[in-house]
């Protein structure tokens, strides 16, 4: 808004601009300043309104812009020394520039992401791109090839980066949504284009579900993906393709938008209520939160062996505090939540070691924490008079 109203002077767009920016930051960091300005820098390029651009400096759109970030930042530098140093030079430079946490992926790993993440209109967002280009409208096309430069500028910034999140190109999902509606409300409901993409869209569908069912078919019986959820979920997916095949044959562009949107929110919403909570037991570490509850309020000396990076974030995280690795010739008596493989290893060292180290498996049924997971105590030997004991 800030960006099309700077030459007609607008003061409380530049001030929402500086607002919203502001918290941008204060969600973000540094990246949102990073992604705003690459995006407005390829619009200007593309247009030559290097003029507007500069506009956005406004004064109204710079004081807004500090008011909203700065008193966090400098209330949080004061209280903690070593603020700046580790949020801003470790948790934003360094994790961008260098591979030292452990995100590496591939260039492309974010192709796959973003058409997933505006799916189903992922097709029609290509459509778009075309038309940004193809629009003789100069309002309408400036419009489009600023929501092209800002997606564009965020899949690629993040590409370059050495550690590749899922959720980081998140902000490109925006700007290609609403280039999608730019160019699907441009574009003549007889479009053969349109009927095309939405067939191909729903196919592409119905191809992943019988890929899915192929695939969970030959899973073991224990897998959580062979239960019923997974085959409704499927069969489901799979029928709402095929009844978007059939707006789409008849060519009614409102008709089958409001379909597709209906389709959409209804997934999502059966997909949170029966297809979440199974694989929030598998992949999440909130499952253990009442014991890490516990061994908070209790005191328990506790930590974890051999878990993958997300499982043990996760738990830290729930658990209010870090987990340190566990040492296996421990003097004291611990708790730990350990991997199948941290498991076996341990087995392993007791058999081996029976002088130095004592591994007890806890079961029952208030005992979960997630698949491939275990919860033991690792301790000294007992003394060879005693009755036995329990780690604590």
């Amino acid at each position: 808004i800030a960006l099309f109203s700077a030459s007609s002077g607008g003061q409380i767009a530049a001030i929402l601009f500086g607002l919203f920016l502001g918290l941008a930051v204060l969600a973000k960091g540094p990246a949102a300043i990073i992604l705003c300005g690459g995006a407005v820098f390829f619009w200007a390029l593309f247009t030559k309104r290097w003029r507007d651009a500069l506009r956005l400096f406004h004064p109204a759109a710079i004081a807004a812009f500090c008011v909203t970030a700065l008193p966090w930042y400098i209330l949080c530098a004061r209280r903690n020394p070593d603020f700046l140093r580790i949020f801003i030079v470790e948790h934003n430079f360094k994790r961008y520039l260098t591979p030292e946490f452990q995100h590496i992926q591939p260039f492309w790993f974010y192709i796959p992401i973003v058409f997933v993440a505006i799916f189903p209109w992922s097709l029609f967002a290509g459509l778009g791109l075309i038309d940004s280009f193809r629009r003789d409208t100069v309002s309408g096309r400036s419009t489009a090839l600023f929501l092209l430069s800002w997606a564009a500028f965020t899949i690629i910034f993040f590409t370059a980066s050495q550690s590749k999140l899922p959720g980081y190109v998140l902000p490109a999902a925006p700007p290609l949504i609403l280039l999608t509606a730019w160019s699907w409300a441009r574009r003549d409901s007889r479009d053969p284009l349109l009927s095309r993409m939405s067939l191909l869209s729903g196919w592409l569908v119905i191809i992943g579900a019988a890929v899915f069912v192929s695939y969970v078919s030959r899973l073991p019986k224990e897998s959580p993906f062979t239960e019923r959820w997974a085959w409704r979920w499927a069969v489901g997916f799979a029928a709402a393709s095929l009844l978007l095949c059939v707006f789409a044959l008849i060519r009614r562009k409102v008709v089958t938008a409001l379909v597709t949107c209906i389709l959409v929110v209804s997934g999502v919403e059966l997909s949170n209520r029966t297809v979440v909570p199974p694989l929030d037991r598998v992949f999440s570490a909130r499952s253990a939160s009442p014991l890490l509850i516990w061994w908070r309020e209790e005191n328990v000396r506790a930590c974890v062996y051999e878990l993958q990076r997300s499982w043990a974030y996760g738990l830290n995280f729930y658990a209010h505090r870090d987990l340190p690795e566990c040492t296996p010739s421990v003097g004291l008596s611990v708790q730990a939540i350990v991997s199948e493989k941290g498991f076996q290893d341990l087995v392993s060292m007791e058999k081996e070691h029976p002088e130095a180290i004592r591994v007890k498996p806890f079961h029952g049924p208030g005992v979960v924490i997630g698949r491939d997971m275990y919860l033991v105590g690792i301790g000294p030997p007992l003394p060879a008079d005693s009755p036995g004991g329990e780690a604590k």
